[in-house]
């Protein structure tokens, strides 16, 4: 028994069918009749006529280990030792905030200005993480930003007053992979406890930011009214005094998984280890 015949219809049918493939974030469609495609995770290949074959592969020499991709970085700014480059990004992290975060600029429940964001990237008492990127034109753009500190009165703590992602890029997760790096690098130098200050819009954000290696999200302990007033809240009373109390927000806090240095075993077979500094809660603070 022979082989089945396509009919003209059937091969007309396949003909205008295009091949579909997903390369990243990109649908790619391969239309045209005597074209043969085969994808695997990591290449697809496109054979034709006369022995033209098309190859597109994930290129692991470029391929980012922390989900960034090519064209984007991380850059710390620090306000206290700054150049001019430096300065022009703090500035440009200034307005993103302007842009995304225009009522943190007005004193709580008083419609007047503050100066909070300016204070907050200019003053010297917060440092400044970027994620920018560099599209293939050369433009670079800061993309998202998170300011924070470590808690000068016991540095196993950290704050962190704003974090924004550009509208343009949000919800496609930017912010989860800026706060995952800089929460390594606070874990890396021994903080163990990050209060961040949340609004309604961000508190689902936070609830999330569990992380691969076991970190746990952001729970909520307290609240600051309209007037930038809190009740008692579970912090120290030296701690508390060097955070910041933005109006109608919520303060949240998680703990950091303490990073144990590699240290031999000693004669008795035993491991020095360390256990997590958690809050304390301050009886007379108010």
């Amino acid at each position: 028994m022979g082989r089945p015949r396509k009919t003209k219809a059937k091969a007309a049918a396949e003909a205008s069918s295009p091949a579909a493939f997903s390369i990243g974030n990109c649908k790619v469609e391969i239309h045209g009749s005597g074209l043969r495609c085969a994808s695997t995770e990591r290449n697809l290949t496109i054979s034709g006529t006369k022995g033209v074959k098309i190859v597109i592969a994930v290129d692991g020499a470029k391929s980012s280990s922390d989900g960034i991709g090519d064209g984007s970085d991380f850059i710390l700014l620090n306000p206290n030792d700054i150049d001019s480059r430096s300065k022009s990004l703090l500035q440009e992290v200034l307005m993103l905030y302007k842009n995304e975060l225009p009522t943190m600029d007005y004193a709580a429940n008083t419609g007047k200005k503050s100066g909070f964001l300016e204070k907050c990237i200019m003053g010297g008492k917060y440092k400044t993480l970027i994620l920018r990127s560099t599209s293939l034109a050369g433009l670079e753009e800061i993309i998202a930003a998170v300011s924070y500190q470590i808690v000068p009165a016991d540095t196993q703590y950290a704050e962190i007053p704003l974090t924004v992602v550009t509208s343009a890029f949000q919800r496609v997760g930017f912010g989860h992979l800026l706060y995952k790096e800089l929460s390594q690098r606070l874990q890396n130098v021994g903080v163990t406890t990050i209060f961040c200050w949340a609004d309604k819009d961000s508190e689902g954000f936070w609830f999330n930011q569990a992380s691969e290696n076991g970190n746990l999200g952001f729970v909520s302990v307290g609240e600051v009214d309209t007037k930038g007033k809190m009740r008692r809240i579970p912090v120290r009373a030296d701690i508390k005094r060097t955070l910041c109390f933005p109006g109608s927000s919520t303060l949240m806090v998680t703990h950091l998984k303490k990073v144990l240095p590699t240290v031999p075993k000693n004669p008795m077979g035993e491991l020095q280890t360390s256990q997590l500094h958690p809050v304390v809660p301050d009886s007379k603070s108010s």
